[in-house]
């Protein structure tokens, strides 16, 4: 018996344990359908997980040449042919807007990859990129519905209660090119202050100015702005009355930029300038009371 023959033994007992199968240059045949196979790809092999009959997830793992623009735009493309469209993720923790995270952990592939859906109660698909420039290790998933938990279904939110006018502000991306770290956030019902760093020499009025393309692209109305290379802020009103948000970009190092967004309601503001008026009021009446 040959090296290779131990292998495929080896891998048919691991997978057997996890209660998976492992097919060679191709899909299963009753699942062919569901998996849109690049013409220039080579169709390494799959691996199937759960029953034969009604598997929980099926992975298809290929070479493919190319750029992973270009891949990535082929499978969007042809998902869509099959009713799916790209997965946009809900804002974690309901944070309202902030600054999206683009720094990755140690060893994560740069190229990308996704996720596709079709409705809550239907499979869903993910699709992973990796490798070179010019040829892609790429591995297309796809996912029973029925596990118990679906990213394409609602989820519940979490995190401090707030109004919908906050909770609804999106996240801010970086320009191109440029990576982003979140940091901290907090506040209550009525604001929400968050924090992040941007790693570029970027004038501070031009970041804020893409920002501000993002903040009216999403309904908001502008109040004003100012501030130069080194510091600037803007001010925005959102869609619904009585809600404002304000960016703030300082170039605090050569190429690096600390970035705020501050979020808040102007009835809230005003009800907590009344509480602390009359907690000082009360304060200083106490001292002599």
């Amino acid at each position: 018996m040959s090296e290779i023959d131990d292998l495929r033994r080896l891998v048919q007992r691991t997978f057997e344990f996890q209660r998976s199968t492992v097919i060679e240059r191709r899909v299963p045949e009753k699942f062919t359908d569901l998996f849109p196979i690049p013409p220039s790809a080579t169709l390494l092999g799959s691996v199937m997980r759960g029953d034969e009959t009604d598997p929980e997830q099926i992975a298809a793992y290929l070479d493919v040449p190319g750029n992973a623009d270009a891949i990535k735009s082929w499978f969007d493309a042809r998902m869509a042919s099959f009713g799916y469209r790209p997965y946009v993720p809900q804002q974690s923790g309901g944070s309202p807007g902030g600054f999206r995270h683009t720094m990755r952990p140690f060893g994560q592939s740069r190229v990308g990859g996704g996720m596709y859906c079709k409705g809550p109660d239907a499979p869903y698909y993910s699709l992973s990129l990796g490798g070179g420039e010019d040829l892609l290790q790429v591995v297309l998933s796809w996912h029973g519905g029925d596990q118990g938990w679906n990213p394409c279904a609602p989820q519940p939110q979490h995190g401090p209660p707030m109004s919908e006018a906050m909770r609804s502000l999106p996240p801010l991306d970086g320009p191109p090119g440029v990576m982003m770290q979140s940091g901290s956030s907090g506040g209550s019902h009525d604001m929400w202050t968050s924090n992040g760093q941007a790693f570029t020499d970027m004038p501070a009025s031009e970041l804020r100015d893409h920002f501000a393309g993002q903040l009216v692209a999403a309904g908001c109305t502008e109040l004003g702005r100012g501030g130069d290379a080194t510091t600037a802020w803007g001010r925005w009103k959102l869609p619904e009355n009585g809600h404002e948000t304000i960016v703030t970009v300082v170039a605090a190092m050569p190429t690096v930029r600390l970035l705020q967004q501050h979020t808040f309601s102007l009835k809230g503001q005003e009800r907590q300038k009344r509480q602390m008026t009359q907690s000082i009021h009360h304060t200083g009446w106490s001292r002599f009371g």
